[in-house]
């Protein structure tokens, strides 16, 4: 497997991994006050606009050529970046 489909695929189940964080804490949130719920739902609309950058950058680093390999490769490290510390500031809110 070559660096690139090995980085892909890496990427590939930690956004799987994410989304499902994100489906049991969105069950969770069934038990939560209304006003803290509503708090819950902003924030997790914006992890999922987070995700969707990090969909679109492993999109566009598996079309890549292997001479623009490098440069999505940072960009999708920088999204995926993004979107984990987005998502342990708000999973350590709502605990």
């Amino acid at each position: 497997m070559s660096q690139k489909d090995s980085y892909i695929q890496k990427l590939q189940e930690q956004l799987d991994s994410w989304k499902t964080q994100v489906d049991e804490f969105r069950t969770k949130s069934a038990d939560m006050a209304v006003h803290s719920r509503e708090e819950y739902q902003k924030h997790l609309e914006a992890l999922e606009a987070h995700g969707e950058t990090v969909k679109q950058q492993l999109k566009l680093a598996q079309q890549a050529s292997d001479q623009a390999w490098s440069d999505m490769k940072l960009k999708a490290d920088q999204a995926w970046d993004t979107l984990h510390d987005a998502t342990k500031k708000a999973f350590d809110r709502f605990k």
